[in-house]
């Protein structure tokens, strides 16, 4: 079994397809090397209701000179093979999924194809560098969620601030337009979430994703 496949349930899923009882994932995850360091794969599962059993069609490793900080959000869109990861410095980037060869950790590929930094983007976290062993993993944790509008804007929804508030919080949950074009905020709007919700640990963590 693959270290995605072992980590599965840890990881973050970024599409799902139903045929039947048969769902296809695509999953983002977060794999731990011997030396501590984090490596992160996407993974195309297939997952059998009716037999409950899994299945692994391919996977390949998002290549670390793209990711100096961990990821917060991937999208895909199935009409163009996209998939977009935002990271947690703020850069944007589109990647190319395509068909590899036979073999099953050359079955899908990722090429990349875009990069662009959200100028004034700032998580809500000040934890989790890529070279910390203790990091929590934000791929999983982080409550941001994105969408393409165009080729030129995207969506990014959930807990985060922006060029408009001190890197150190206060925090409240947005919805945020950039524009790819320039790198930068092009509309912010509050989603009126209760500030309770977005203060502490474990509070943030029951957020749910929007």
């Amino acid at each position: 079994m693959s270290p995605s496949m072992r980590s599965y349930l840890d990881s973050r899923q970024v599409a799902d397809w139903m045929d039947g009882d048969i769902r296809l994932a695509l999953v983002a995850v977060r794999g731990t090397e011997s030396d501590g360091t984090h490596t992160y794969y996407l993974s195309l599962f297939t997952v059998d209701g009716k037999a409950a059993s899994m299945g692994e069609v391919g996977t390949t490793q998002i290549s670390p000179r793209h990711l100096e900080t961990q990821p917060l959000a991937c999208a895909f869109d199935a009409d163009t093979g996209t998939l977009a990861i935002l990271t947690e410095a703020g850069v944007y980037m589109h990647f190319a999924l395509l068909p590899g060869s036979s073999a099953l950790d050359d079955a899908i590929v990722l090429e990349h194809t875009k990069s662009v930094e959200l100028r004034g983007f700032v998580p809500c976290t000040a934890e989790g560098t890529q070279d910390s062993p203790l990091a929590r993993n934000l791929l999983t944790q982080s409550q941001l969620s994105m969408a393409a509008l165009t080729e030129r804007y995207v969506a990014i929804a959930g807990t985060h601030s922006v060029v408009s508030h001190a890197s150190t919080g206060p925090y409240e949950s947005v919805l945020t337009i950039w524009d790819l074009q320039y790198g930068c905020l092009h509309v912010e709007k509050s989603l009126g979430v209760a500030p309770t919700w977005l203060q502490g640990t474990s509070k943030r963590e029951l957020l749910p994703r929007l």
